[in-house]
């Protein structure tokens, strides 16, 4: 795409599936599962071309409302959420499932949610 001498290729669109267990509290705020996958999806969203993702930092999202007005994008924290059991973060053929752990984006990738991989779930103790 472009004109001669200002040629690019577009990204490659790659799919970043989010699985996580947690244990909730007993008055948990309404709608916290959608609330948790809307701050994921808006977190996934905002990242650039070749930028990696952290284990780290879904993990803070999955506490805490992403919230780009915010000087470091985390808005307020969610009620409800009593013990994260699972979390595991896959894209590429790469998965993240610990702290210290992050999926290496080629230069030319392009992260976004995927449609089906967002799988957040409250379960019975």
């Amino acid at each position: 795409m472009g004109v001669a001498g200002l040629l690019y290729n577009l990204p490659e669109l790659v799919g970043v599936s989010i699985v996580a267990r947690f244990y909730m509290t007993d008055t948990p705020e309404e709608d916290l599962i959608e609330n948790i996958t809307a701050s994921l999806t808006a977190f996934l969203d905002a990242f650039l071309i070749g930028e990696r993702l952290e284990y780290s930092d879904v993990l803070k999202f999955f506490f805490n409302e992403y919230d780009p007005d915010e000087d470091d994008y985390v808005g307020r924290a969610f009620v409800g959420i009593d013990e994260l059991i699972s979390l595991t973060i896959s894209a590429g053929g790469m998965t993240a499932s610990a702290l210290g752990e992050r999926i290496t984006v080629e230069e030319d990738w392009r992260l976004e949610p995927d449609d089906e991989g967002m799988d957040i779930q409250a379960v019975e103790e």
